[in-house]
């Protein structure tokens, strides 16, 4: 059974839309096995775009800053 391709919205930085980029960013990638941590941080900076693009644009593209990057992001813009 194939499934059907998931379009996930880009995440500009607006903090009411974190949770539910976050949840579907996180259920198509962040946990995907078959997906390298290399892969998944390539895949988040291309899913940010304005303020949430440039939170983690000085974050070089290396495994060690996926889950930097991620925190940063959930403190920025996670807060409830």
């Amino acid at each position: 059974m194939i499934l059907p391709k998931i379009n996930i919205k880009p995440f500009s930085g607006d903090p009411l839309e974190w949770q539910t980029f976050w949840e579907c960013f996180s259920a198509a990638i962040d946990t995907n096995t078959n997906l390298s941590v290399i892969e998944k941080m390539t895949y988040l900076n291309g899913m940010l775009e304005s303020e949430a693009a440039r939170a983690i644009s000085g974050l070089p593209l290396t495994t060690e800053n996926y889950a930097k990057a991620i925190k940063l992001l959930q403190e920025r813009f996670g807060r409830k």
